[in-house]
């Protein structure tokens, strides 16, 4: 009796729309770094999708998108997703520990209820009232609050609008079959009027930075970013398909001692100060080097 073996085939990702995303923008609390634009048209529907990694920044909250004075946001603290309608904080059960991974955030906004997802993971079914596309000059901010507020903290990649349509998690990213992560995939969709497409990729300029990759060409206005080389260039190479090692602020003594306000982490994890000379206080990569063999840091 004969038998036929045949091989194992890994299916290569992009037959699944998996992609590569070739870089990041990397917002710094400090600097008050922001992106805005004026929408053309009222909309209560529409679905937006951003790749976040967090950095450390103590307490309060961190929105990574907001539309006058609603949005959605990470606490710094209680490691929780909110959607705020004006009115209501609607807080994640889930906590979202992890500042040296990415997240992939979708929020679903169908006349004006919000439903969201992180990792293709239902986090809010339906909440809130009255998330609206306006108008208004400069209400269609990524990376803040209104004016003055509670700035993001940390990167964010490839990020798409969609107006006028309820688009699912699936049309955005896959969970890979072999190691069960969540990975991106290429929205090929349509994006409506007031739609757009970021990605960073052309860092040329700081006003590069905004141009909308959609069909649509609704650029933003970029505040406070830096494209200089050096440890201040805000562009990045840190993504969700090329993720870079980081300090990690849950394996530092800071983190969780009276030291804590001494310290700070800044340009996305990379730096880390304090004014103690405490022997204590320190700070660890997001990787750990091998105790054997042979190896080299790049």
């Amino acid at each position: 009796m004969s038998r036929t073996f045949l091989p194992h085939v890994i299916t290569d990702d992009s037959a699944l729309g998996g992609m590569k995303i070739e870089k990041s923008l990397r917002f710094n609390y400090s600097d008050t770094a922001n992106l805005t634009r004026t929408s053309s048209s009222t909309s209560t529907t529409f679905t937006y999708s951003a790749w976040i990694k967090r950095s450390h920044q103590a307490g309060n909250y961190r929105y990574i998108f907001s539309m006058g004075n609603r949005g959605f946001a990470f606490h710094s603290s209680n490691r929780t997703f909110y959607l705020y309608d004006g009115s209501s904080l609607n807080e994640s059960t889930s906590k979202y520990r992890d500042e040296c991974g990415w997240y992939h955030v979708v929020v679903q906004i169908n006349s004006g209820v919000a439903t969201s997802y992180i990792n293709g993971v239902l986090v809010h079914n339906a909440v809130g009232s009255g998330f609206t596309l306006t108008t208004g000059s400069n209400e269609t901010r990524i990376g803040m609050h209104q004016p003055g507020y509670y700035y993001w903290h940390g990167y964010m990649a490839e990020i798409n609008l969609v107006d006028g349509s309820v688009v699912a998690p699936t049309e955005f990213g896959f969970t890979d079959s072999q190691t069960g992560i969540w990975m991106p995939k290429r929205y090929e969709g349509a994006y409506g009027t007031n739609g757009f497409y970021l990605d960073f990729s052309d860092n040329s300029s700081t006003a590069a930075l905004g141009i909308d990759k959609s069909p649509n060409g609704n650029d933003f206005t970029v505040n406070n970013f830096s494209v200089s080389s050096g440890v201040g260039d805000d562009s990045s190479l840190d993504t969700p398909t090329n993720n870079l090692p980081t300090l990690n602020p849950l394996n530092s003594d800071p983190y969780s001692s009276s030291s804590y306000t001494s310290a700070t982490f800044t340009n996305g994890n990379l730096q880390y100060t304090t004014n103690t000379t405490s022997l204590n206080n320190y700070a660890e990569s997001s990787i750990y080097f091998p105790r054997s063999g042979k190896w080299y840091l790049e």
